[in-house]
């Protein structure tokens, strides 16, 4: 909902004679803002995670739709498209870039920055965090509003790549192939420590799965299957 939520606000404001830069850091910083609030919620009012998080993907799609104002907004041919077919030295894909700009980031502030240290500590045990001096509000925070960034990034990146955006569709059940990713990728969801590059790795047979679905035209259900095999194996 956060991906079609910035991805209507950057719509909006470009179709409205913003420039790109503008339009596209206005979505970003919308997308945070969500992120912002549900780490709010949850650090301040102690709201279980599950019951905010499914408090905004409900009214988030809804408040996307009702910014974008249409059934969809088309970008072809227009500066923001160039986002997604633009490929660097004529080989490249710019998304591929960004992928791996994101993973390496995220990679190293996990595992070779103090706040990664944090992050696992809090979400290993939150009171012994909080006794050993952490501010788990703070981390808290900061995690969510950094994962708002990153729906964000992969809400922009998903309508410039389909030179569209339908709020009403944009994003809409990729959640649950992020929960299978970190799933295989062998992340404990119990907390306390996180498995980037397994994720990575998680994400691309994920993908894989889809895409050998799609080109063999077999129904999309049976890639929910075998998704779900995967995930028990």
């Amino acid at each position: 909902s956060i991906m079609a939520l910035s991805g209507s606000v950057t719509a909006r404001l470009f179709n409205s004679g913003f420039g790109l830069i503008p339009s596209v850091a206005a979505g970003l910083l919308a997308a945070c803002l969500c992120g912002l609030f549900n780490g709010f919620m949850i650090s301040r009012f102690r709201i279980q995670p599950i019951v905010i998080t499914l408090i905004l993907m409900i009214g988030g799609r809804g408040l996307a739709q009702i910014i974008l104002g249409e059934l969809f907004i088309s970008f072809y041919g227009t500066p923001f498209a160039d986002i997604g077919s633009w490929k660097i030295g004529s080989t490249i894909p710019v998304q591929v870039v960004i992928i791996l700009f994101l993973i390496v980031t995220t990679y190293f502030a996990v595992n070779k920055m103090t706040f990664g240290q944090y992050v696992e500590a809090v979400g290993d045990n939150c009171n012994a965090a909080r006794l050993s001096g952490i501010n788990i509000n703070l981390v808290i925070l900061a995690v969510y509003s950094s994962c708002g960034f990153l729906f964000g990034v992969a809400g922009i990146v998903e309508a410039a790549r389909i030179n569209a955006v339908n709020a009403g569709s944009l994003g809409l059940l990729v959640e649950l192939d992020a929960i299978a990713a970190v799933a295989i990728g062998a992340t404990p969801f119990t907390g306390g420590k996180a498995r980037i590059i397994g994720t990575v790795i998680g994400a691309l047979i994920v993908q894989l799965v889809t895409i050998i679905v799609n080109m063999n035209n077999i129904q999309f259900h049976y890639s929910l299957v075998i998704k779900a095999c995967i995930i028990i194996i």
